[in-house]
């Protein structure tokens, strides 16, 4: 379950018997350790760069996208979208997909991903069932945003993106605080 207002505020059950819970960290009978921050989207939401700028802005190391594009454009745009999306924003972005099916009534592309921050494929399915288990380093976005420091190259002067939840909570604050006054 997300909630809209905390990003990536969810629990779920993953393999092998851990808890993802909504503080960040994977649960179990061992002790708890960090994964990071993480944005969620989905499918159609990959296509649109503003929010996994909003999600990087926020502090993420790593976009999710479970997605199920066609067999036009699979092809075409799933892998560039991931690489596109990991490479603007210099974090990882993980993708998972459904197998291909063709007795089924949609027909998916599949080709479940990995991809690093300069938007290497680390890992990647094809259209089979298939599970990835790859090694992400968190420290390697570091490396990445100092080789090539894209958020301090950016031009504010022209452009920007504006973050309308945490907007919203700073002038509910302002008001809070003028009505107190």
């Amino acid at each position: 379950m997300l909630n809209s207002n905390n990003f990536g505020e969810f629990s779920t059950e993953l393999l092998l018997g851990y808890t993802l819970a909504s503080t960040g960290y994977l649960r179990s009978s061992k002790k708890p350790f960090d994964v990071g921050r993480i944005g969620i989207g989905i499918c159609y939401d990959i296509r649109f760069q503003e929010l996994a700028m909003m999600y990087a802005a926020r502090g993420a190391h790593l976009l999710c996208y479970p997605g199920a594009f066609n067999m036009t454009t699979g092809p075409l745009h799933w892998e560039l979208l991931q690489r596109a999306r990991a490479t603007d924003n210099q974090l990882y972005v993980a993708t998972c997909s459904s197998a291909r099916d063709y007795g089924y009534c949609y027909v998916a592309w599949g080709h479940s991903s990995l991809v690093g921050p300069f938007g290497e494929i680390i890992a990647t399915t094809e259209h089979e069932e298939a599970i990835i288990i790859a090694e992400i380093d968190y420290s390697f976005l570091e490396q990445r945003r100092s080789n090539l420091p894209l958020n301090k190259q950016r031009r504010g002067d022209l452009y920007q993106l504006v973050d309308i939840q945490r907007l919203n909570k700073q002038m509910n604050a302002a008001e809070v605080v003028h009505v107190e006054m």
